[in-house]
């Protein structure tokens, strides 16, 4: 990378200068106070928990359903960048524009690292090749001579257009610093690690050549030549640095460091302001849209709306666009066409009046166990196809939108959490709601039945910590394909490192407390053993406790299982949990 330095002139004979050579300081961003919510999933769309996410000085850890929220925090103006860091995962994040006073949202995909060989293909034709004696200690910048880790991931253009995986937007600034739309022809994250865990990078004057894939759908009309764009993670916004060569079916180019490499066509763009609102003048907020041109509906980008049902998203100038508005059940209900747009454009309200019908609301009030209202709690909603927490005020109340995707109505159960107490109400509130109603739900007093969860395992009477919050505990009916009937799946595993601890058991025909039959276990404890149940010895689960869908399932078992990872030996299992039923 070039940095260009300015220097004050001085006149030699006459003054003397009291500075030199001394670079001006970077302008600080301009910034705005504003809120923002949003979840953090990872790669298969599972949400993560205990994930740390930061902006500027806010910061705040994901909950059980990989939530998180800033309240009333300071934000950069433009190009606003909340990103995550988490063990096992390349650190990535997403970039947008908050609105003063505003509750923006966002959602973060996490993206794991996959260690590869130098040199070698992974991925399909993707490879990186490193400069001889090239490579120094990333922070503190002096020569590194051990052996490097590198890895890896490729992103190809398809996954791309989840605006929830790629770092930070669909844009980025060129050469000469203007504000450009992105089309992806292919990515690769990159980081290099030292046999101490310390971060490396290459050094000064160096470069490492990389090859990038070529999407076979792709390939005809890919151009000869392409910029090449890295991420800068301080920044949350994609530069444009080098170029690639179209090289068969892949793009070759060199790079000075390593982050986020990618190959993108760079495109005119203007900026697009948009509210959405029902035909009772609420906006819809945080629902979820999708953009693309009407001429090439393969090129597109998915964005949520703020806590104002507005957005501010860059788009292709010059193009003809169709947008896709969606209710939470992810079922497009609305779309737009908008003509093609020389300049910036900040369009009246549009109207969308079809989700009226999908929701119904429900109010209600917590108390503790001596009939104080729950301010630290919330509210377990449980229907069909998952459950969604909803905190408590300061007077204990909630309001909750259940939406309602199929059919007219809708079974949901009502559950009271006290966090501190570790306390809930034994038996749910179960109501059937239909669309377009609200429900005024009796005061729940949340106590009564033990809210703990724990999921613990031996081996060989060596005990392995599945210990809140870093690990996820989770149990829940299961088609069993095999046999047809009903299976219950127990399982737990640290989302940050799902691979160095987990463990999980499948059983059959449970609905009540009982002994049965083990239909398949397994343990990891690094990411070389595998302990799995055999069929040369028998495990059976005793459940103590199998609650309704939202409440608990406990028991346990002991016995022998097999270690793949080593062929002959015979490891002594034991499990004991409790944990919640999901489905």
């Amino acid at each position: 990378m070039i940095r260009t330095i300015s220097i004050s002139l001085c006149t030699l004979l006459l003054f003397s200068c009291a500075k030199k050579n001394s670079p001006e300081p970077e302008a600080q961003p301009e910034t705005v106070t504003a809120s923002i919510q949003g979840r953090v999933l990872d790669e298969t769309g599972i949400p993560a928990a205990n994930i740390t996410v930061k902006s500027l000085d806010a910061s705040a850890i994901t909950n059980t359903d990989g939530e998180f929220r800033f309240d009333k925090v300071v934000l950069a103006k433009t190009d606003a960048y909340v990103y995550v860091a988490a063990p096992g995962y390349f650190s990535t994040g997403r970039t947008f524009t908050p609105q003063a006073g505003n509750i923006g949202f966002t959602e973060i995909q996490l993206i794991r690292r996959n260690k590869i060989t130098s040199e070698s293909t992974f991925e399909g034709k993707n490879s990186i090749r490193l400069p001889d004696n090239g490579v120094i200690n990333k922070i503190q910048k002096t020569p590194y001579a051990g052996e490097v880790s590198v890895f890896a991931r490729y992103l190809s253009p398809s996954t791309l257009k989840s605006s929830s995986i790629r770092p930070g937007g669909n844009y980025g600034y060129d050469k000469s610093g203007k504000k450009k739309t992105l089309r992806p022809y292919g990515m690769l994250a990159i980081e290099l690690e030292g046999t101490g865990g310390e971060q490396l990078q290459l050094a000064s004057g160096k470069t490492a050549t990389i090859k990038i894939e070529i999407a076979a759908s792709m390939v005809s009309t890919a151009p000869a030549t392409i910029p090449l764009w890295y991420f800068d993670e301080e920044k949350g916004i994609w530069k444009e640095e080098g170029t690639a060569t179209k090289q068969g079916d892949v793009y070759v180019g060199t790079v000075s460091h390593f982050s986020f490499w990618s190959a993108d066509m760079p495109e005119e763009m203007i900026n697009l302001s948009l509210q959405f609102k029902n035909t009772e003048d609420r906006p819809f907020s945080f629902h979820y849209m999708r953009i693309s041109e009407t001429a090439n509906d393969s090129s597109y980008v998915y964005l949520y709306t703020d806590s104002s049902g507005s957005i501010n998203t860059a788009v292709p100038r010059n193009k003809e666009l169709r947008l896709r508005f969606y209710n939470l059940c992810g079922l497009e209900i609305k779309n737009f066409t908008f003509p093609a747009m020389a300049e910036d454009k900040n369009m009246n309200v549009l109207t969308v009046d079809a989700l009226t019908t999908t929701f119904a609301i429900l109010r209600g009030k917590l108390t503790t166990c001596n009939g104080a209202p729950l301010t630290n709690g919330y509210a377990l909603i449980q229907q069909k196809n998952g459950h969604s927490r909803i905190p408590t005020d300061n007077q204990g109340q909630y309001v909750a939108r259940v939406a309602i995707c199929t059919g007219t109505e809708l079974n949901v159960a009502v559950i009271g959490v006290d966090s501190s107490a570790k306390q809930e109400s034994p038996n749910p509130y179960y109501l059937k709601v239909t669309p377009g109603q609200e429900y005024a739900i009796p005061t729940i007093q949340a106590c009564g039945l033990s809210g703990e969860i724990y999921f613990e395992v031996k081996l060989n009477d060596v005990p392995f910590n599945f210990a809140l919050p870093a690990y996820s505990f989770f149990g829940s009916r299961l088609p069993y394909l095999i046999s047809q009937d009903s299976a219950t799946q127990i399982y737990s595993n640290n989302l940050a490192t799902p691979y160095d601890l987990s463990a999980s058991a499948t059983f059959g025909g449970v609905s009540r407390p009982g002994n049965y039959k083990i239909l398949s276990a397994k343990v990891l404890t690094s990411p070389t053993s595998d302990i799995r149940a055999t069929s040369a010895y028998q495990l059976n689960m005793q459940i103590t406790e199998y609650g309704a869908a939202g409440q608990f399932i406990s028991g346990g078992f002991a016995g022998y299982m097999f270690n793949q990872a080593q062929q002959s030996q015979i490891t002594y299992v034991s499990f004991r949990f409790r944990v919640r039923r999901l489905i």
